[in-house]
């Protein structure tokens, strides 16, 4: 079974998506949760996600929490939520990258496994994703 990780980089109240590119065989244009699959050279999912995320975006992140594993669509996926640590987002797989709210995601055409993934945040760790008042 194929087994991918995505990452859900929030920052207070808002979270980072990024639309793939139209020739993406899987999805084009479609807004994801980037991530991507697990290869056998890293040593842990935790590895995978931050090599996921460099590769992707040369963006560093610091893994706040690791969701339950997830069977989507025949696919063992590895949710995180994470944080920002270094970087500029660079458009290395993505046409466009951007910070949206929960409310404002209904807008976007989402892949299946981040529409599942981001459903499961907001039902279940929303409560710490509210700004500190």
């Amino acid at each position: 079974m194929l087994k991918v990780v995505a990452g859900f980089l929030f920052d207070y109240d808002t979270f980072l998506i990024g639309q793939r590119k139209s020739d993406n065989n899987s999805y084009p244009d479609y807004w994801e949760l980037p991530g991507g699959k697990v290869d056998d050279s890293d040593l842990n999912t935790d590895e995978s996600i931050k090599r996921e995320w460099r590769e992707e975006l040369d963006i560093e992140v610091f893994i706040w929490h690791e969701l339950p594993t997830r069977i989507i669509n025949d696919i063992e996926v590895i949710p995180y939520m994470l944080k920002y640590e270094s970087g500029k987002p660079t458009l290395n797989e993505h046409k466009s990258v951007k910070f949206v709210k929960f409310k404002e995601i209904k807008h976007y055409k989402l892949t299946p496994i981040s529409k599942e993934i981001l459903h499961i945040i907001k039902r279940s760790y929303n409560i710490f994703l509210k700004p500190q008042e």
